[in-house]
């Protein structure tokens, strides 16, 4: 599995093993287990590096 993987990518996951559960119930099922998906956030805070064309 993806360690990595969100609800959708979870529930996705599940049936090829045997295992039926939809989206909704697989995020509230990592909700109790306090399961977050791992993403990368953008760079928003860091300032731009090409030059403005002015």
């Amino acid at each position: 599995m993806i360690p990595r993987g969100g609800s959708r990518q979870i529930a996705a996951y599940l049936p090829r093993n045997g295992f039926h559960a939809g989206r909704h119930r697989v995020r509230r099922l990592m909700g109790i287990m306090g399961l977050q998906a791992i993403y990368k956030d953008p760079n928003t805070r860091r300032p731009a590096t090409h030059a403005l064309h002015v």
